[in-house]
């Protein structure tokens, strides 16, 4: 991947694997990556780190499943824990709410950030800020989108170019 000067990368990431949510075993947002989804993880963490992705912050939902997906990519990418932040926003967020947190990121130069988030609303907003046709992003996926400014408050729709999707 040829990165461009004065752009900002946005990685798109849906959640690994995880357990059933009609086993009852945990509640929706306790519920844990597989096995399956621990191993896919750790190749999608391979892969990112093969493109020498630039991320300096993942951004991740609180739940337990998207939390363990990101600390396995940081892992990979040696990215330290402070620059994981989790928050309750993105715990089954909407393409606005994930909008809102791009938005809401420091307005460094560039500065290069990874969304780990849940369907439907990744699969929206990877959509909506490429303007590729419906995509439904399957478990473990990146996609990842170049913009042309470095100041995430003007990212809109089709703004982002779309220069990568990774999947296990």
């Amino acid at each position: 991947m040829k990165l461009q000067p004065d752009f900002n990368y946005l990685y798109l990431v849906r959640h690994s694997n995880a357990e059933n949510p009609l086993s009852g075993q945990h509640s929706d947002f306790d519920r844990k990556l597989t096995q399956q989804g621990i191993e896919r993880a750790h190749s999608l963490g391979n892969q990112l780190a093969d493109q020498r992705a630039p991320i300096a912050k993942i951004i991740t939902s609180s739940a337990n499943r998207t939390q363990t997906t990101a600390s396995i990519l940081a892992e990979h990418l040696n990215l330290s824990t402070t620059q994981i932040a989790a928050t309750d926003i993105l715990y089954n967020a909407n393409s606005a709410d994930i909008l809102s947190t791009i938005s809401d990121s420091p307005h460094k130069h560039p500065q290069h950030l990874c969304i780990v988030g849940h369907n439907p609303g990744i699969s929206e907003i990877s959509s909506y800020l490429s303007e590729r046709s419906h995509f439904s992003m399957a478990p473990c996926t990146a996609v990842i989108l170049a913009f042309p400014s470095t100041d995430w408050r003007v990212v809109t729709k089709g703004m982002g170019q779309e220069i990568g999707v990774f999947c296990p």
